[in-house]
């Protein structure tokens, strides 16, 4: 399995998870479909879905173009309320909190997280090649406990730091509207410290703030917090989510 990061943060979200058979799960669609397109060699024969965490256009962007092409979409009732209101998109499966979809050879548990959205979510996505992966973005505070899963791969929201975003020359009501949608640096350490992840191989930050942010000193913070590999979601990273080797 192989996670391919086509962009992530403010001007655009999306990532491609490709199984050793070709099966292509789009994870977001806010960045140019061009790009989407060149990603795939402009072949959506073996593209099994897309998720789309909410409305936001930097992760919802092109989710009628996709829907278009013959690409499933899956999204809360509220997101797609959202995103086309009094539209019924073509293909398109609505995900609840706590449900169980197969999606190819894919497994998709969502779950609740707390943004300025009208009801967004994470994924717990399961395959056999890869275990199982955590993702959550664009969330202030996640309300879930996964202990009780084997969490393989963790691919978490680490916008910004309080100390940097204090020392920008920023509007309160930006600061404040950051603090209210998007995950902290502290906050992650947080999360990491409520949930046990004992399986956990590999850890991907994502949406990091071009303002609020230091890349090398995330990375370096939660590597050490956790001792193990962390990887920041540059446009371009390509990452092997293999179990075993094949």
């Amino acid at each position: 399995m192989k996670l391919k990061v086509l962009g992530s943060g403010s001007s655009g979200n999306c990532y491609l998870l490709q199984s050793s058979i070709g099966e292509t799960l789009i994870i977001e669609c806010g960045v140019d479909l061009k790009e989407i397109k060149k990603a795939l060699n402009f072949d959506f024969r073996n593209v099994i879905g897309c998720l789309v965490t909410h409305e936001h256009k930097d992760h919802s962007k092109h989710v009628h173009e996709l829907g278009m092409l013959g690409v499933p979409l899956y999204m809360s009732a509220g997101t797609l309320k959202a995103v086309e209101p009094g539209i019924n998109i073509l293909r398109n499966h609505n995900l609840r909190e706590s449900g169980y979809y197969r999606i190819g050879n894919f497994i998709v548990v969502p779950f609740g997280v707390k943004h300025d959205a009208l009801e967004p979510l994470g994924f717990i996505i399961t395959h056999f090649e890869c275990g199982a992966i955590l993702f959550a973005t664009d969330t202030y505070y996640i309300p879930c406990n996964f202990n009780e899963f084997d969490i393989h791969h963790v691919m978490v929201e680490c916008n910004y730091s309080k100390e940097i975003l204090k020392q920008n020359n920023q509007l309160e009501k930006l600061k404040d509207r950051i603090m209210q949608s998007h995950f902290e640096l502290e906050d992650v350490k947080d999360f990491f410290t409520a949930n046990e992840f004992v399986e956990v191989r590999d850890i991907v930050l994502l949406h990091l703030s071009n303002a609020n942010s230091n890349a090398e000193e995330f990375k370096n913070t939660i590597s050490d917090w956790m001792k193990r590999p962390v990887y920041i979601a540059d446009k371009g990273l390509e990452i092997d989510f293999d179990l075993y080797e094949f």
